[in-house]
Formats: C-alpha cells, structure tokens, sequence
C-alpha cells in the first residue's frame, strides 16, 4: 500500500490522479459542507482486460473533505485498507463517465456513479451491508467529488 504520491494504480484513474481530484476539493469546501460531513473510505477499481488484475485506489473522505488517496497495489493492499465498499468498472465506462462530467461540468444522469451502480455498468460490492449503504448516505457528497474531474487534467493527460 503505498500513498498517492509514490505509486500509480494504473488504468483510467491513477493515485495520482485521484489527489488532483482531492486537492481540487479545496476550491468547493462550502459545497462539501452544504452536503454534510462524510466519514467513509471506499477504493475504486478501473479494470483493463489487457492489464490482468484491476487496479485500484482507495479514498478516505472525514468530514467534509477527501483526507487521504492510497494506491493499493495488490489484493492485499486492499484487504488491509479495508474499504467499507468497492466500485468497481471497466477502464472504459470511467473514462466515458469523466469525458461525460468535462463535457457537461457534471455527470448527467445517464452518468452518475449511482446510475452507473444501477444499470450494472459499475458493481458495487462490499462485505458488509450496513457499511455498503455509506455509498448511497454520503452519494450526494461522493458525486460531488467525481463532478471535480471538470477541473482538473483527464487521467489520460494526468
């Protein structure tokens, strides 16, 4: 397990990034705060059929902002950061989701992370099922969160 600012998890959505993203939550603090504070940590996973296993970055948000961005480099480093949940997609269907949230300054709703939850495109997981709903408490919040792609580099150029 590694911070954000040493190691990459590969994919559309790199650690690296991911902490342009959290610093980008510095400018919408008060947004944040109208949304209500959010204690979860969860790891995004972008898998790659030609990459092998998916790679994966995990996100504690405290209160009202993104705290910490950790690279989990393998299944180990996963299991350790224990996530309350997962979000897991193809490489593909993030990087349509953040091209949608650039073109629009927002996901429209065909591109939300909870349509994308409910239609399948993206799975969410989680072993545990009072700690799986954090994802549909603080969604509001996380969204909020992906609509910041709209400022900040594509991972592509990232």
């Amino acid at each position: 397990m590694n911070d954000a600012k040493t190691a990459g998890s590969g994919g559309a959505l790199s650690a690296e990034w991911f902490e342009s993203l959290r610093d980008a939550t510095t400018r919408h603090a008060e947004e944040f705060r109208d949304l209500g504070f959010v204690d979860t940590r969860f790891a995004i996973r972008a898998t790659d059929a030609a990459a092998g296993a998916p790679a994966a970055t995990g996100l504690v948000f405290d209160t009202f902002e993104c705290e910490r961005v950790v690279a989990l480099q393998t299944a180990q480093d996963l299991e350790r950061f224990d996530p309350d949940f997962v979000l897991e997609a193809p490489d593909a269907v993030w990087r349509e989701m953040l091209e949608n949230v650039r073109r629009n300054g927002k996901a429209d709703l065909a591109h939300t992370i909870n349509t994308l939850v409910l239609s399948g495109a993206t799975r969410l997981s989680s072993n545990d099922q009072l700690r799986e709903d954090l994802f549909y408490r603080y969604n509001g919040s996380l969204q909020l969160f992906f609509d910041l792609a709209a400022e900040v580099p594509s991972p592509a150029a990232a």
